[in-house]
């Protein structure tokens, strides 16, 4: 969801359970949030678990949600992670975007203005 920054920020937010789309259970999400994050070359805090972001990429404004669409139209958002330990990067991972193959979306600490987080469990 890209627009105005008035529009943008006067969205709602409604926090979630910690979940990854379309795993069976708490356990297959737990493996497929903790496998992937393992992937990366650049570690990434886990904690609090990341539900959405609000960054911007040149002008516009993009949000992206765990379960929603990416804004590029790459795929549902299965998990975002970050920010990297060292680059201070935050991940998009869909299913073609770095959770089973290829990598993820990567936007750089300093474009993230906003991070919600996950209910606590």
């Amino acid at each position: 969801m890209s627009s105005t920054n008035s529009d943008f920020f006067n969205s709602p937010f409604t926090p979630k359970v910690f979940f990854v789309p379309d795993a069976d259970d708490p356990a297959q999400a737990e493996y497929l949030y903790t496998s992937t994050n393992d992937s990366f070359y650049d570690a990434t805090i886990t904690h609090p678990r990341i539900q959405r972001i609000d960054y911007t990429a040149g002008e516009q404004w993009i949000r992206s949600e765990v379960g929603e669409e990416e804004e590029l139209k790459r795929g549902k958002i299965m998990a975002i992670f970050g920010p990297s330990k060292k680059y201070r990067k935050f991940y998009i991972t869909t299913l073609t975007r770095g959770m089973l193959r290829g990598n993820p979306i990567m936007i750089a600490g300093s474009c993230v203005r906003r991070v919600y987080a996950f209910l606590p469990h």
